[in-house]
């Protein structure tokens, strides 16, 4: 269960865990809103319901100028930390609808199909360039590839059956003739 088995020793942790988990929210979901709801607990090392909205101002503002981080890792904490004092405390402060980390816009590192075939054949076995091939051949996740079967390689027709991709759905993708 990821992160549960670390906190046997919060309190909240119930509190937290359980409402995600009878809206069905993916388990990694799960874990990241709960580390966010410990961090904070522990910043503060008091009972959550004692947070003021304040509290979280300063939090979040220690966490970007003193902590550094980014953004994005900003955005992870205020969503746990925003679920669980809107659904589970049922408090509705204004610093849910006024505090927004911009994501950082930035061009993806586009490799030439030169250089991605270098890296691949670089590799020290056949196994793991046979794995790296096909995942980027197909644009899968780690996950998808991971899960990928021999028997959902469907040859005849030239698809490939990924299992309990992003979102728990099944996606069928076109089997490359050449990926590299």
């Amino acid at each position: 269960m990821g992160l549960y088995r670390h906190f046997h020793v919060f309190v909240g942790l119930p509190k937290v865990v359980q409402p995600c988990w009878l809206a069905g929210y993916a388990k990694r979901s799960i874990d990241s809103y709960a580390s966010s709801v410990l961090r904070l607990q522990r910043f503060y090392n008091k009972p959550l319901e004692d947070i003021t909205e304040e509290d979280l101002r300063q939090y979040w503002l220690c966490c970007e100028r003193e902590f550094g981080w980014s953004a994005a890792t900003l955005r992870i904490s205020y969503s746990g930390i925003q679920h669980f004092f809107t659904r589970t405390l049922l408090r509705s402060w204004s610093i849910f609808s006024k505090i927004r980390w911009r994501r950082e816009e930035t061009l993806p590192t586009i490799l030439s199909v030169e250089e991605v075939r270098k890296i691949i054949y670089a590799l020290p076995t056949l196994q793991s360039r046979t794995f790296y091939l096909t995942l980027y051949s197909m644009g899968l996740r780690l996950g998808e590839a991971l899960a990928l079967r021999v028997a959902d390689i469907l040859s005849d027709r030239g698809l490939v059956h990924i299992h309990a991709g992003k979102g728990a759905l099944d996606r069928r993708y076109l089997y490359p003739r050449s990926p590299c």
